[in-house]
């Protein structure tokens, strides 16, 4: 099987509330490649926002972390900024 274009594995993220820490997602796991269609669903606040901006790197520090994963996109690690993150256009651009 070719190399997946997306490969997430064990994505984390978590918020810090007054009341302690909340695990927002909590092992997510899967490989997109080309061609493939992902659907996220779930009710409102399963985490499903929270994935995708973790996965991009949009999520605001000030309200919530990413913890340990692995994030490839095209086989590049894009995690804490070791390549440049996965947005739309440049991702579109650059590594498609």
């Amino acid at each position: 099987m070719t190399q997946p274009v997306l490969f997430i594995r064990d994505l984390r993220a978590y918020f810090t509330t007054e009341r302690g820490i909340v695990e927002s997602i909590d092992g997510v796991t899967f490989d997109i490649h080309r061609g493939e269609t992902l659907a996220i669903v779930g009710d409102s606040g399963s985490g499903k926002s929270v994935t995708s901006l973790s996965i991009m790197e949009l999520l605001p520090r000030r309200l919530g972390r990413v913890a340990g994963c692995e994030i490839t996109f095209t086989g590049r690690d894009t995690l804490f900024g070791r390549n440049p993150p996965i947005c739309g256009r440049c991702a579109a651009t650059r590594w498609l």
